[in-house]
């Protein structure tokens, strides 16, 4: 089980969240910070933000970075953001591992500290989180900057239907614009203000991480092993905050990634069905030992039930991912009723697709990610379900295991 933590298995190609767990226990006890092996580390300010470490400001949300900018090439995104030249673990270090009431306190007006005023910008979450005045056990237990280059991303729907975009960039300024936005594999993703977000979005491509005490561990299989890491981090760590700094780092693949046009293939995918399975809901215990064992045992559960009903039940749980995904969307576009006709054209055409799949007129679209794997296949869902039993047996044990590793260090 360990052995499955730390190096994975045949059952699935990729195994980066394998090579962050043997990471994160190895440095157990200890701040890390995590960058992909396609990000170059030049430093690019943001107009208009202030990237110094003495945080002046500070802007608190539900949504991920906020602010969106897309371009032609890599090239001309890399040369539109000034180059900074400053201390890339300094600046991580500003926020990482400190109290949020700590962050606040030291800003120059307790007035500088603003709510994000979009509409779901601040959760019912963070309302209760923060409570007007942070509580002293807040903590940053996460740090993120902006990227410029390669798109992480496979589709830029959530950039349509979240408004992680306050500039509405997306939109641009013709249907032309738009679409070629739409359709861009070069892009720049960031806050432009030193901010505290709380949600489940994690994007891995440099993360600070916070792992002097318990932290979740990755998924050791299989892709989005960083949002299902958020994802465990949202749900059973009530304590813990993502801090982002305001710079860019340069994102530059080996292999371009195109952005898919139709939102509804990229919907449903290996990470997405585990996060189901795990359970959406904010867990009762305030403890995240007994969180991920709760979670981990859930799993286990799940794996146990024969293939047939195991599939109807997760297939199920897709409709309802799609059906409340399609509201949200219908919601999000009538408040946005005033926006570019093109807009709202193919937020139609998106919405009529996903409700296509919620009320059984199309197949459920699965994106596996695995050669062979096929969602018609009964096989298919048997792997599916040995992969949730042995991340079960992972996060059932992974606080014994870091807590062994901080106290051998």
């Amino acid at each position: 089980m360990v052995r499955f933590a730390i190096c994975g298995d045949d059952t699935g190609p990729i195994k980066i969240g394998a090579q962050r767990n043997a990471i994160l226990l190895y440095s157990a006890g200890k701040k890390i910070l995590f960058t992909d092996d396609d990000v170059i580390c030049s430093l690019h300010s943001i107009p208009g933000a202030d990237p110094s470490l003495d945080i002046k400001k500070l802007f608190l949300t539900s949504f991920s970075l906020r602010r969106s900018w897309f371009f032609d090439d890599y090239e001309s995104a890399t040369a539109y953001f000034p180059k900074i030249e400053m201390n890339y673990l300094e600046a991580h270090e500003a926020m990482l591992g400190k109290m949020a009431s700590q962050i606040i306190g030291n800003l120059p007006n307790r007035n500088n500290a603003t709510f994000d005023k979009e509409p779901g910008g601040v959760s019912d979450a963070l309302i209760k989180k923060i409570g007007g005045v942070v509580s002293p056990n807040i903590k940053i237990s996460t740090t993120h900057s902006g990227m410029v280059g390669d798109t992480f991303m496979r589709v830029h729907t959530p950039i349509m239907v979240s408004l992680s975009d306050t500039e509405y960039s997306l939109w641009g300024h013709s249907k032309e614009e738009y679409i070629k936005n739409r359709n861009t594999s070069v892009i720049a993703k960031a806050f432009d203000q030193y901010s505290l977000y709380n949600g489940p979005v994690c994007i891995g491509y440099t993360l600070g991480v916070d792992a002097r005490d318990l932290i979740p561990p990755f998924s050791p299989l299989h892709r989005a092993e960083d949002g299902i890491f958020g994802h465990l981090l949202h749900i059973g760590f009530p304590h813990a905050v993502s801090g982002y700094i305001p710079l860019l780092v340069e994102h530059k693949r080996a292999i371009g990634r195109i952005p898919l046009s139709d939102t509804v293939k990229a919907f449903s995918t290996i990470a997405r069905l585990t996060m189901i399975a795990m359970g959406n809901a904010q867990p009762i215990q305030l403890d995240p030992e007994i969180t991920l064992r709760d979670i981990g045992q859930k799993l286990i559960d799940m794996s146990a039930i024969q293939p047939k009903e195991f599939k109807k039940i997760m297939l199920n749980e897709c409709l309802q991912l799609f059906s409340a995904f399609a509201k949200h969307s219908r919601v999000f576009k009538e408040y946005y009723k005033n926006a570019p006709a093109y807009w709202q054209e193919d937020m139609d055409q998106m919405i009529e697709g996903v409700e296509a799949v919620a009320n059984g007129n199309l197949p459920i679209p699965i994106f596996w990610d695995v050669d062979g794997w096929d969602a018609s296949d009964e096989k298919t869902w048997i792997m599916f379900g040995k992969w949730l039993e042995k991340y079960g047996n992972v996060l059932v044990h992974w606080p014994a295991m870091f807590q062994f590793r901080v106290a051998h260090q």
